[in-house]
C-alpha cells in the first residue's frame, strides 16, 4: 500500500501454501517491504522536512501484483505508479518479500525515460502479450 509518505509499504498478512490452505502464522502486520520510488526520493521527499511544507500526495496510486516468467523461473512482480502528482512507475520483484532489497527493483521509470508518461494514477496490469513477451500495461494520465 502507498502510505502517502513517499513509500510503498508491504506487510506480512499471511499466505497460502502449495495446497491452497491459508497460513495465518505470518499474519502479524510486520513490514517486509518499504520502497520509495527514485523520482519521489530525489524531487519530492526533500520537501517533507521543510517547515513551510504544503501537503503533496506521494505514492498514492493502487499497486498490483502479477506473476511473470523470466530467467528460467516464475517471479511475482509488484507494479505501481506514484499517483496524481507524479510521473513514475515502478516494478519490484516480491517473489520472496522477506528477502526484499535494492537488487529486487526490476525497474523504475519516470518521464525522463518514458518521455510521454503522464501522471500515473491508474492501476497497472501485468500481462503476457500475444508475442509471448511479458508487459506492464498502464494508462499514461495527464502530461
Amino acid at each position: 500500500m502507498g502510505g502517502n509518505d513517499g513509500y510503498l509499504h508491504g506487510f506480512e498478512a499471511g499466505n497460502y501454501d502449495s495446497t491452497g490452505a491459508f497460513v495465518s502464522s505470518t499474519n502479524d502486520g510486520k513490514e517486509l517491504v518499504g520502497y520509495m520510488p527514485y523520482d519521489v526520493l530525489m524531487n519530492k521527499a526533500v520537501n517533507l522536512a521543510d517547515p513551510l511544507y504544503k501537503h503533496d500526495y506521494l505514492v498514492d496510486a493502487t499497486p498490483v501484483a502479477g506473476d511473470v516468467f523470466y530467467g528460467g523461473a516464475w517471479h511475482t512482480l509488484l507494479v505501481g505508479g506514484v499517483g496524481s502528482t507524479g510521473q513514475e512507475i515502478y516494478a519490484l520483484d516480491i517473489t520472496d518479500p522477506t528477502a526484499f532489497a535494492a537488487s529486487k527493483v526490476v525497474g523504475d521509470w519516470d518521464s525522463s525515460t518514458l518521455t510521454h508518461l503522464g501522471n500515473t494514477v491508474g492501476t497497472p496490469i501485468v500481462a503476457r502479450m500475444h508475442n509471448g513477451q511479458w508487459a506492464i500495461i498502464f494508462a499514461s494520465g495527464l502530461v
